[in-house]
Formats: C-alpha cells, sequence, structure tokens
C-alpha cells in the first residue's frame, strides 16, 4: 500500500520534525523566559537593535544574551570574536547550529543588530550600549 505523504511527504514531514527539535533546544531551561533577564542588557541597546533582537535571536540566545545552545551562543561579549562583517555574514549564511536567519530579516535589521552586537566587548560588559 502507497503511504499518503509519498516519498516527498515524507521529507517534507521528517525536515519538519528535525527543524521542530532544534528549535525546542533554543527553550530556556525552566520554560519560561525571564522579563527581568531581558530588560538587564536589552534595556541599553539602541531601541531598534533591541527590537530586532527579540523577534530574531532571543529564543536561542536569551534575553541577558547568554546563550541557551552552549558557550558559543553566548553574545554577551561577542565583539570580542567578530567584527560587525562577521557577525552579518552569521545572520545570513548561520554557522554549525545557527541556522541562515538573514533570509527571513531585512538587510537593515540585519545592520542593526550587527552593529549593536560587534560593540558588546569585554571593556563594555557592563554598559552593552556603550
Amino acid at each position: 500500500m502507497r503511504s499518503l505523504l509519498g516519498s516527498k511527504g515524507l521529507g517534507v514531514f521528517i525536515g519538519a520534525l528535525c527543524l521542530g527539535a532544534v528549535l525546542a533546544g533554543c527553550s530556556s531551561s525552566n520554560g519560561a523566559s525571564s522579563n527581568a533577564e531581558s530588560n538587564a542588557i536589552l534595556s541599553e541597546a539602541p531601541a531598534e537593535a533591541a527590537n530586532v533582537y527579540k523577534q530574531s535571536c532571543l529564543q536561542c540566545h536569551g534575553g541577558n544574551l547568554e546563550g541557551r545552545m552552549g558557550k558559543d551562543t553566548n553574545l554577551q561579549k561577542v565583539g570580542d570574536r567578530l567584527t560587525k562583517e562577521e557577525i552579518i555574514d552569521k545572520i545570513h549564511n548561520g554557522g554549525t547550529r545557527m541556522p541562515q536567519v538573514g533570509r527571513s530579516m531585512e538587510e537593515g535589521d540585519v545592520e542593526k543588530v550587527a552593529e549593536w552586537l560587534s560593540t558588546l566587548k569585554s571593556d563594555t560588559a557592563d554598559k552593552p550600549g556603550a
């Protein structure tokens, strides 16, 4: 008997399941995001960059940029590791665990969040918007 999904449908179904598993891994360990935690770093970020981050990055990188999928997803001092251009490249092309989220973002939004993230360095860890 032929499968109801067919071979292409089965591939799409399996892909959707895998994507769901990856996204589930982005959720916080207690299943909830703390508003107080989110406000710590994001409150000092430029408003437009903070809004983009909340919409496109927060789920995997956390409300305090602490990273929810391992140490490489911690963005608190990402400016020490990556330049603005390298951050833009990561957003567009993804990485080991990061999907290519730039495809679903406006280029201006990518620029805003990359500009802000590139300023987050060891010497500005206490004042992320500085």
